[in-house]
C-alpha cells in the first residue's frame, strides 16, 4: 500500500507522463537547436520516470506473490485434515510438507505426513519422516513402530529378490530400522548371489551380524572382510569387540593391542583394552590406561564409569561410590553412573562396605557389628551374617543370647543347604549330582554361592568322598 501512494505521488508531481506526446509534438515542431535539445533532455527525465514506475509497480506485484499464504499455521493444518477427510491424499501431502517446513517440531502434523506417503507408495519418503520422529514419543512412539513394521512388510512383498540393488537397499532400510535378522537375512542371500563380493559389502554384512547378537557369525565374517582390507583398524577394533562378547579376551586383548600400535591414542580402544584387562585380572594395567585418560581429560564420564567398575571389582567400594558421584557431577543424569549409584544403595553394598571399614578401624565396636549382623541378615545372607555374629561372640563371650543366636543362624544354613542339595537332585534326576553337592559343602561349609556353580554341566566331577547328608 506504501508503494501505491509513493507511485501515485509521483504521477501527481509529474503530470507531463499524461501529456507527454502533446508537449514533444509542440516542442519538436520548433526549427532553434536550443528547442531540440530542450526537447531531448525532457525525454531522458521522461525515460528514467518511466523506469522508476515499472521497478516500483513490480515491486509491489513480488511482494504480493511472496506474501505468506492466507492458510499459514493451524489454517493450512485444518485444511490438511479437510482433505484427508476429502479423500484428496496428493494435495493433502503438499499442505503438510510446506507445513513442516515452518514447524518442524510437530510430531502429529509429521505422523500424519509419512502415514499418507506410505498408502501413496512413497515409502522411501515415508520412510524418513518416520526417522525424524523419536522413537520414545509418549505419543506417536508406538505408532511410529507399528508403521514401520507394515513398511518393511509392504516392502518386502513388492521387493525382486533377483535385482541386488533392490534387495541391497531392503537390507540396509532392514538395518535402520533396528531389524537387524531380517537385514542380516538379505544381506546373505545377497552374498549367495554375488560372485565376488566388494569389501564394503562385506563390511556391512559382518556390522550387521553383530547387531543382531549372533557374535560367532559376525567374528567369522569379520576375519573374511579383513582378509579383503587388512588395513581398516576400525574393523580390528570391531573383531574385538566380537571377541569380548563371545569370551575371547585373549584374542580382543592382542587385537586392541595392535590397533594400538598404528594408532595411539584412540580412546575408544584404550577403554576397552582396560576393560579387557579388568576381566584378565591384569587390574594394575589397567588402572594405569585409565589414569592416563583421566590426566589427558579425555571421556571422563566412561573413564570413570570403567574406573569404578575397576574398583568394585577390587572390592574398593566405597572408592567406586566417590567417582560415581564425581562422574555425574560432570555430566548431571547420566544413566550408567545413575544406575549404578541406585544399585550400590539399593543391595546396601556401600552401607556394608562402610560398616566394615570402621569395624576393621575399630575391632570391638560392637554397635557397627549389630547394624551390619542387622543388614545381612535383611539381605537373606544367613553366612555373612554368622560370621560376624560368631566374632560379636568373642566380644560377649557370656552372652546366652548371642550363643542361641549362633545355633539359629547355623541350623537355618544347615536347612538351607539340604534344601537346596535335594531341588538341584530333584531338577537334575542324578544321585551322582547330589553326591557333587554333598562333596563341595563338605570342603566349603556355608558357601551358598558356590554350590550354585554346581548347575554348569562342564564342571569336573570330584574325587573327595561326600559326607553324609544332615
Amino acid at each position: 500500500m506504501k508503494l501505491l501512494l509513493l507511485i501515485v505521488s509521483e504521477l501527481s508531481r509529474h503530470r507531463a507522463l499524461i501529456t507527454a506526446g502533446t508537449a514533444v509534438s509542440e516542442i519538436w515542431s520548433r526549427p532553434s537547436s536550443a528547442a531540440r535539445a530542450q526537447v531531448a533532455t525532457n525525454m531522458r527525465r521522461l525515460i528514467i520516470r518511466c523506469a522508476w514506475f515499472f521497478v516500483l509497480l513490480f515491486g509491489i506485484v513480488s511482494h504480493g506473490f511472496s506474501a505468506p499464504l492466507p492458510e499459514a499455521g493451524a489454517a493450512s493444518r485444518e485444511r490438511a485434515q479437510r482433505l484427508l477427510a476429502e479423500g484428496v491424499v496428493s494435495e493433502a501431502a503438499t499442505v503438510l510438507t510446506h507445513y513442516l517446513r515452518d514447524h518442524a517440531n510437530d510430531i502429529g502434523a509429521r505422523y500424519d505426513l509419512a502415514r499418507i506417503l506410505f498408502d501413496l507408495e512413497q515409502y522411501a519418503e515415508s520412510f524418513n519422516q518416520l526417522l525424524l520422529i523419536p522413537a520414545d514419543d509418549p505419543a506417536y512412539g508406538m505408532a511410529r513402530k507399528h508403521l514401520l513394521m507394515r513398511l518393511r512388510m509392504s516392502v518386502a512383498r513388492d521387493l525382486d529378490w533377483s535385482d541386488a540393488d533392490a534387495v541391497l537397499a531392503f537390507a540396509r532400510l532392514c538395518s535402520r530400522m533396528g531389524s537387524y535378522e531380517r537385514s542380516a537375512r538379505a544381506y546373505r542371500r545377497l552374498l549367495a548371489t554375488t560372485s565376488t563380493p566388494t569389501p564394503g559389502l562385506q563390511r556391512e554384512y559382518a556390522a550387521v551380524l553383530g547387531w543382531s547378537g549372533d557374535a560367532e557369525s559376525a567374528a567369522r565374517e569379520w576375519d573374511r572382510y579383513l582378509r579383503m582390507a587388512p588395513e581398516d583398524m576400525d574393523a580390528w577394533h570391531q573383531l574385538a569387540r566380537t571377541d569380548m562378547a563371545l569370551g575371547r579376551l585373549d584374542d580382543a586383548q592382542r587385537h586392541l593391542e595392535s590397533v594400538l600400535e598404528r594408532q595411539p591414542g584412540n580412546v575408544a580402544v584404550m577403554l576397552d583394552l582396560a576393560r579387557v584387562r579388568i576381566w584378565l585380572g591384569d587390574t594394575k594395567s589397567a588402572d594405569r590406561i585409565l589414569a592416563d585418560l583421566l590426566a589427558r581429560n579425555h571421556e571422563p564420564v566412561d573413564v570413570g564409569i570403567l574406573r569404578s567398575e575397576l574398583l568394585l571389582r577390587l572390592g574398593e567400594v566405597e572408592a567406586a561410590y566417590d567417582v560415581l558421584h564425581h562422574v555425574l557431577k560432570h555430566a548431571p543424569g547420566e544413566r550408567r553412573a545413575t544406575q549404578m549409584l541406585q544399585e550400590l544403595e539399593t543391595s546396601r553394598r556401600i552401607d556394608i562396605a562402610r560398616l566394615r571399614r570402621r569395624i576393621s578401624q575399630e575391632p570391638d565396636n560392637e554397635s557397627d557389628r549389630i547394624r551390619l549382623i542387622d543388614i545381612l541378615l535383611a539381605l537373606d545372607r544367613p553366612g555373612a551374617a554368622l560370621r560376624e555374629m560368631v566374632a560379636l561372640a568373642e566380644l560377649r563371650p557370656d552372652d546366652a543370647g548371642i550363643a542361641e543366636r549362633i545355633a539359629e543362624l547355623e541350623a537355618r544354613q544347615q536347612r538351607d543347604i539340604v534344601r537346596m542339595m535335594r531341588r538341584m537332585a530333584g531338577i537334575h534326576g542324578s544321585d551322582r549330582r547330589l553326591e557333587m553337592l554333598k562333596d563341595w559343602y563338605s570342603r566349603h561349609p556355608g558357601d551358598l554361592r558356590a554350590i550354585r556353580y554346581l548347575d554348569r554341566p562342564f564342571l569336573p566331577a570330584h574325587s573327595a568322598t561326600p559326607t553324609p547328608q544332615p
